[in-house]
């Protein structure tokens, strides 16, 4: 989608100590923590997609999440992500013309 994607994010469970421990003084976001693998993403793409001369690039600031708990969701959730980009004549950013 040219204004929006759609990932799954599978995380598996880990026990190393800095998890155990939780977050350090200096940042409020637990290690491997979804908020913290989504802004380690954001930064680095941002990154990239600025050195390709995207100045002007920049995030909506949330992001929506939902938790995946059987196997037919995922299957229905993989149906739509690949299904989306198809209607993007639908979106309502697409008609907006400026």
């Amino acid at each position: 989608m040219p204004n929006h994607f759609h990932g799954i994010l599978v995380i598996t469970e880990s026990h190393n100590e800095s998890q155990l421990q939780g977050p350090s003084p200096e940042s409020r976001l637990m290690a491997s923590s979804v908020g913290s693998i989504v802004g380690q993403f954001e930064s680095i793409c941002t990154k990239r997609i600025r050195d390709l001369g995207q100045s002007d690039f920049g995030w909506h600031p949330r992001y929506y999440d939902h938790i995946i708990r059987s196997e037919a969701e995922l299957e229905q959730i993989r149906a739509y992500i690949v299904g989306n980009p198809g209607k993007w004549h639908e979106d309502r950013c697409f008609h907006k013309e400026a």
